[in-house]
């Protein structure tokens, strides 16, 4: 072999022998700085992230607690988005009088405008009371515009008493 041909063969192995105990020559050298994100991949990535984030995350659209009409109410509410639709939520301290055929609504008027005659006609229902107290949840329909309803309302239909309610505001 000739002097050049050594030379190469000499770098060759260097160059192999870092690159197979690449922990060693790590391990001498300062950590790299992290490679800086430019701005426009920053705003790119986080609606995508947020999206990612927020699927199956619950948003609070709506929330208060219970004012009595003619019996006693207790506990918080709230209305919620959840995967693509819209909930009624009572806590799990919501406790009221057992009545008949109490339903749950949602009425265009607001609730100190509201009298037992005028609940139905101003209001849409949601479902029958599940229980007079305790946590609870009511689907709200697709097709219902949450804007246009200015309260939620306990009423009993068959005897048209107005229980309670609350104001939705945001």
């Amino acid at each position: 072999m000739n002097q050049p041909n050594l030379f190469l063969l000499g770098g060759v192995l260097g160059i192999a022998l870092l690159v197979s105990a690449p922990s060693r020559a790590v391990a001498q050298t300062s950590p790299a700085p992290p490679p800086s994100i430019p701005e426009t991949v920053i705003e790119t990535i986080t609606p995508a992230v947020s999206r990612d984030i927020a699927k199956g995350a619950m948003e609070m659209l709506a929330g208060g607690t219970w004012v009595n009409k003619s019996y006693d109410i207790h506990g918080r509410w709230k209305i919620v988005a959840r995967d693509g639709k819209r909930y009624i939520e009572f806590d799990r301290d919501f406790k009221t009088r057992r009545g008949p055929d109490l339903k749950v609504y949602l009425s265009s008027r607001p609730l100190e405008a509201l009298t037992d005659r005028t609940v139905a006609p101003s209001s849409v229902e949601i479902a029958p009371l599940k229980a007079p107290r305790g946590a609870q949840e009511y689907e709200i329909p697709a097709h219902i515009n949450l804007g246009e309803y200015r309260s939620l309302v306990i009423h009993c239909k068959r005897f048209s008493h107005l229980w309670g309610g609350a104001a939705i505001s945001p």
